[in-house]
């Protein structure tokens, strides 16, 4: 699939274009695990209003079981939306990046 910069939520699975200098508000940013394809160590760096905010993916393994349950990063939900209004998604290593806004 492709960036989705004009839909709600807006989606970014590569950081092409993963870009805006508007002001919207901000409800819930997530990073979801898409085919499976998040690995331990796994990074997501944005800027966000000019403060870099950084994840990483930590798996949990098991030795019975494996890797446990799916990989979701969750920043929000605000109530109400943050302001954004510079956003730049500069590393994503897999995964997508979804971000509801209002």
């Amino acid at each position: 699939m492709a960036n989705s910069l004009y839909t709600n939520p807006i989606r970014f699975d590569t950081t092409t274009g993963a870009t805006w200098n508007k002001t919207m508000f901000v409800r819930l940013i997530q990073w979801v695990d898409l085919n499976e394809d998040l690995a331990d160590g796994d990074m997501l760096l944005m800027q966000i209003n000019g403060c870099p905010v950084e994840a990483e993916i930590q798996l949990e393994v098991t030795a019975n079981f494996g890797v446990v349950g799916p990989a979701i990063w969750t920043m929000g939900p605000f109530n109400p939306g943050i302001p954004v209004q510079d956003f730049t998604l500069t590393t994503l290593d897999g995964g997508a990046v979804y971000i509801w806004v209002d």
